[in-house]
């Protein structure tokens, strides 16, 4: 049974309880798309806080600066995001001993 439940594509970690990382890794690769969304919009608030300082600049420019850069990292994030969902479906999510054992 134990030899099946390692061959089944899983990465066992010693113990009774995952550690944060692997709980953030196994919640990544379950909802890629919260996560792209937890990590986009902050972003784009970020950028268009940065932009809202330029007084120099009308509001239509500091939409388009905002668009374009917050285009840029969405997209960036989404790579990033899409590239850990493959490397975690290729290589299995992590579970404990304990869930292993039973």
């Amino acid at each position: 049974y134990q030899k099946s439940v390692k061959d089944s594509g899983v990465n066992i970690v010693p113990g009774d309880q995952l550690g944060i990382h692997h709980r953030i890794a196994n919640y990544t690769a379950a909802n890629p798309i919260k996560v792209l969304a937890t990590l986009a919009l902050p972003s784009v608030a970020w950028i268009f806080y940065g932009n809202t300082g330029k007084q120099h600049l009308d509001f239509s420019v500091k939409l388009m600066h905002t668009r374009v850069f917050g285009q840029f990292a969405t997209i960036s994030i989404l790579l990033g995001v899409i590239g850990f969902k493959e490397f975690m479906d290729y290589n299995g999510r992590f579970i404990t001993e304990r869930e292993a054992n039973d």
